[in-house]
């Protein structure tokens, strides 16, 4: 007998909807009509559609009954002893700070500089500010099959990056989310970045979790790129191993503008990382890369869409995925080529390494395309450790154990190699080393 899943899914949503009309009246800018607008909006669109299925093809190998089955409680906790720096790239730069969802002022470092304004996202929202009220929900559209529209109604706080037309940022603007303890709650986090005419920023989001943490972290990242701007966002999503993570990175990149996105993903029992992109403006250009590495039970999700909207754009995307144990990886890329959108070139690969019989690599690359003048092409390779290059090293004195890792890590590297600030590549390849030596669970004691 067919099931059908958006009923078996019903209960959650209702007790989200529950939540959402307790605590409406506490969430940051209750007290600005357009505010509550929105979250009312947002409420009504998640009752309306309800979470995404696995009858959903962008959520065919991932599925959120088993997330959403017991719903989330527990008050934030708090991590006044942490020092941040320990968790972070070299360098200095902005560091905006959250625990278990809620801003932390005395773990965060708010430099003012001419031009930019990084605040939390609650303080924007009980001010009213008019950039926001522009820009929020603007880019990630709630009807799309995503937990936006359940983001949209709770979101207690997050990071708000305005960047004027013509300015630059020099050091990165560090996005910190951290799990304490034992937390078992919801965390919805919203980010908004907006970048004006031909600005440029490195936007780093560092998730970092411990102990036996089983709360869920909701987090919508919007990004506007403005005409001519640049951005890089690098997210290392590290919580801990029975966390819950589903984040989502929405785009719209304008004319001659450039976007990068690096993911780095080794924590949580259950996490994805969705990214769609809009290349709005002739001349836009997109690149996604990502590495996902995973053992036990765990199971990372990474789904991208990209939009080719107008003529004259460029995406490249490589994922690559390291999975042990009867852990299992997700790859579903999108691409779509509107019918206008001639002159397009569009790359995407994905390549899974297994390192058990019992680990499991799903691959699903996709092209939609309407015009007729491009150049598009998509490929999936799953294999396992090279034979022969094991041989080779053991050959001359080199452990299995050390042998498998160089491997790895030489597998893995590629993918790094995109990310050109130094100091964000050490922090990203301390991950990948950290993740092949069962890094301590425990970091953030550090």
């Amino acid at each position: 007998m067919a099931i059908n899943l958006k009923q078996v899914a019903a209960p959650a949503v209702d007790r989200e909807i529950a939540r959402f009309e307790t605590v409406r009246e506490s969430l940051p800018g209750a007290s600005q009509a357009w505010v509550s607008e929105f979250r009312t909006k947002s409420a009504d669109m998640l009752a309306r559609n309800g979470f995404p299925t696995t009858r959903v093809e962008s959520w065919k190998y991932t599925d959120l009954r088993r997330v959403f089955r017991n719903g989330f409680s527990g008050e934030p906790g708090h991590l006044d002893e942490i020092d941040i720096g320990t968790l972070l790239p070299d360098g200095d730069g902005v560091s905006i700070v959250f625990v278990d969802g809620v801003f932390s002022g005395s773990l965060s470092r708010l430099d003012s500089q001419a031009g930019v304004r990084v605040m939390p996202l609650s303080n924007a929202l009980e001010a009213g500010d008019g950039t926001l009220k522009e820009t929020l929900g603007s880019v990630a559209r709630m009807e799309e099959p995503t937990l936006a529209a359940l983001n949209g109604a709770l979101m207690q706080d997050g990071a708000f990056v305005d960047i004027a037309d013509d300015i630059e940022i020099a050091t990165p603007v560090r996005i910190v989310c951290l799990t304490s303890g034992e937390f078992g709650g919801a965390a919805h986090l919203r980010h908004v970045v907006r970048l004006g005419r031909n600005a440029r920023a490195t936007v780093v989001q560092a998730h970092f979790g411990t102990g036996s943490a089983a709360g869920l972290c909701n987090v919508v990242t919007e990004c506007l790129v403005g005409d001519g701007a640049s951005l890089s966002v690098i997210k290392r999503q590290e919580e801990g191993t029975m966390a819950l993570h589903i984040g989502l990175l929405a785009a719209v990149v304008g004319r001659d503008a450039a976007l990068d996105v690096f993911t780095l993903s080794s924590g949580g029992r259950t996490a994805r990382n969705e990214i769609r992109v809009t290349l709005a403006g002739e001349g836009a250009n997109a690149r996604l890369d990502g590495l996902a590495l995973g053992r036990g039970r765990q199971h990372c999700d990474n789904t991208t869409d990209i939009m080719h909207a107008v003529p004259q754009g460029t995406s490249n995307q490589l994922y690559k995925s390291v999975v042990d144990d009867q852990a299992r990886s997700v790859f579903l890329g999108r691409i779509e080529v509107a019918p206008d959108a001639q002159k397009t070139d569009a790359r995407q690969m994905n390549r899974s390494l297994l390192l058990s019989p019992s680990a499991q690599a799903d691959s699903k690359p996709e092209l939609i395309i309407h015009a007729d003048d491009v150049k598009c092409a998509h490929g999936a390779t799953v294999g396992d450790l090279d034979e022969e290059a094991m041989f080779y090293l053991r050959s001359r004195g080199v452990s299995g154990s050390e042998a498998r890792a160089l491997l790895v890590q030489a597998f893995a590297g590629e993918t790094l190699n995109s990310v050109q600030d130094e100091n964000i590549r050490a922090w990203l390849e301390r991950g990948l080393i950290r993740w092949l030596g069962h890094g301590d669970e425990k970091e953030l004691a550090a």
